[in-house]
């Protein structure tokens, strides 16, 4: 059923409970009904998606990550980070969205953006809807422009499915048979192949493991996008919880929130392109849907 409790949309099934908001069509909280565990980086209140450093849990438009120099094909964009510019740039916590449509198990969300409202001249229409089935969470993102345009959205979701202090004992698997490396500025530098290497998660993980790789101190963790094939599936495992993550995005990058005020108590999975000038989209029309899908128990074991 769907209903809304102090500025909350509430969306829920026998498995999970969800609360989402406007403010930057947030994922604001999952709560596994048979534990009450939460399991998202849950924020103080609705406002805080606004101004929040983590974004936890906001829609993130009109790109995702970081680009270089703060240019793509000779349009400026906003320098949030340094010299460059972050999940869409400093309008990126103002994107006032409101409530198109809602069900007993879906709630969508609708944003128009007029030209010099931010970084792209174009009157575009973005549309962000939330669906519950059976302890899947469904999101799809869909956008209308009156010309071409960069767009490269995802939803910045932090998990932490056990609740323990950090996520270094949670088991992944990606896949995946390459990773994006950074450089110094956290930009996308070369996709090498992961066969034989640290990086490789196409066999089940130890987050902890990944995390204090001596080729990611720089970042504090991993903060990389890894290439998906077969499945694209990204697949996250405690004794108490697991969850089974998918898109048809071409990347995800994983975020071990080295960065957070906590740092690793949960990890963003977030699906979006290659994060090269290349090969992100330019469209006038543009879809993504992603899936989570919550399972009690473990799915992975180490060695398997």
């Amino acid at each position: 059923m769907s209903f809304t409790i102090m500025g909350m949309d509430i969306i829920q099934d026998d498995i999970l409970t969800i609360e989402l908001t406007e403010t930057c069509a947030a994922l604001h909280s999952i709560v596994f009904r048979k534990t009450g565990r939460e399991v998202t980086l849950k924020l103080a209140d609705e406002m805080e998606h606004a101004c929040h450093p983590s974004y936890s849990g906001n829609t993130i438009l009109p790109f995702a990550g970081r680009i270089k120099g703060a240019v793509f094909d000779s349009t400026r964009l906003d320098a949030n980070d340094g010299a460059n510019s972050l999940h869409g740039g400093s309008d990126a916590h103002h994107l006032p969205f409101e409530k198109a449509a809602a069900t007993q198990t879906s709630v969508t969300y609708r944003l128009t953006r007029r030209p010099g409202e931010d970084c792209l001249d174009a009157m575009r229409t973005y549309t962000v809807t939330y669906a519950l089935e059976n302890g899947c969470l469904n999101i799809r993102h869909e956008m209308d422009s009156d010309r071409p345009v960069l767009v490269d959205t995802t939803c910045h979701l932090y998990l932490n499915l056990d609740g323990s202090e950090t996520v270094r004992d949670h088991i992944i698997k990606v896949d995946s048979n390459a990773i994006v490396l950074n450089d110094s500025g956290h930009c996308a530098r070369e996709i090498v192949p992961t066969a034989g290497t640290p990086f490789d998660l196409s066999k089940p993980r130890r987050l902890g493991d990944l995390i204090d790789l001596e080729e990611f101190a720089f970042s504090k963790g991993v903060n990389n996008a890894y290439v998906l094939d077969n499945d694209r599936q990204v697949v996250l495992s405690t004794d108490e919880l697991s969850v089974i993550a998918t898109s048809d995005s071409d990347a995800v990058v994983l975020y071990s929130g080295g960065y957070l005020d906590k740092p690793h108590s949960h990890i963003a999975i977030e699906f979006e392109s290659l994060p090269f000038a290349d090969t992100r989209p330019v469209l006038s029309h543009y879809s993504r849907s992603f899936s989570f899908r919550f399972c009690q128990g473990a799915l992975l074991h180490i060695g398997e």
